[in-house]
């Protein structure tokens, strides 16, 4: 091979080095926008899902209310609702008397544009049992029972895990809406039980949510009762001394059309 030809060859393999670095370095750097701007989308949906959840709490005990929120275009994640998420017993002396189910209301992304731990788990709006704020699932109390009937704390809960799947869906992170169990006791006790039910799935633009009814039922017992919920494999429970219980239902619908 000639001296000429050595040396064209060389720059050919220089140039087609460069320009195989050059295409890493940019497939990284685009990787690297994609994560960042996911992340800045699931920082925003967490804010937007909590001011949901402080609407949900002012007007959850007034029937025929009526939400409508735009849903954030973030490009990168999804919402959904997902049915009988959460589930809500109450027992006495062993024998269940009351089993509720409630929806709850998901954001995520899927595990090849973000992914976060499998143990992850930040909670964006919640509080402990007797009603503290609180940021991890640890602290966290799905049945809230504030002491001395204050502070109330929040009764719906924003929670973001890592990867997992809800309704068999597979998510790198995902954030999820859910209502929470308030117990308040003396010398009547009250039990306020929300509950979240689909009622509408056309779309993925428009969020609808209305307080559809309220009711009450009272119950007597010379025993105590025990409060469960459980949502996402998170488990709280409280504890009703025995006298007049008031059992308070919250049924709250909710779609995205």
């Amino acid at each position: 091979m000639g001296k000429g030809q050595s040396e064209v060859l060389s720059t050919v393999i220089l140039v087609a080095t460069i320009l195989t670095i050059s295409a890493i370095f940019l497939a990284l750097s685009m990787m690297n926008m994609v994560r960042t701007s996911t992340y800045y989308s699931i920082t925003y949906v967490a804010s937007f899902l909590t001011n949901i959840a402080d609407d949900l709490d002012t007007f959850m005990l007034s029937p025929g209310t009526v939400l409508t929120y735009p849903l954030p275009k973030t490009g990168t994640g999804v919402f959904n609702t997902v049915s009988n998420e959460c589930t809500i017993t109450i027992t006495t002396g062993g024998t269940e008397i009351l089993r509720e189910e409630s929806a709850a209301l998901v954001y995520g992304v899927p595990p090849n544009q973000y992914s976060l731990p499998s143990n992850y788990a930040y909670v964006w709006r919640g509080t402990n049992k007797q009603g503290y704020p609180v940021t991890t699932t640890n602290q966290l109390s799905l049945v809230l029972k504030p002491s001395g009937y204050t502070p109330m704390g929040t009764i719906t809960t924003v929670i973001q895990y890592g990867y997992g799947q809800v309704d068999g869906i597979a998510y790198g992170t995902y954030i999820i809406l859910i209502p929470r169990v308030l117990v308040l006791t003396g010398p009547i006790n009250y039990v306020y039980i929300p509950t979240i039910h689909t009622i509408l799935n056309t779309g993925r633009n428009t969020l609808y949510i209305k307080i559809i009814t309220i009711s009450s039922t009272s119950i007597t017992l010379n025993q105590p009762m025990e409060i469960t919920e459980n949502c996402n494999n998170e488990t709280s429970t409280a504890t009703v001394p025995p006298g007049t219980t008031y059992i308070i239902n919250i049924n709250i619908g909710m779609g995205m059309g």
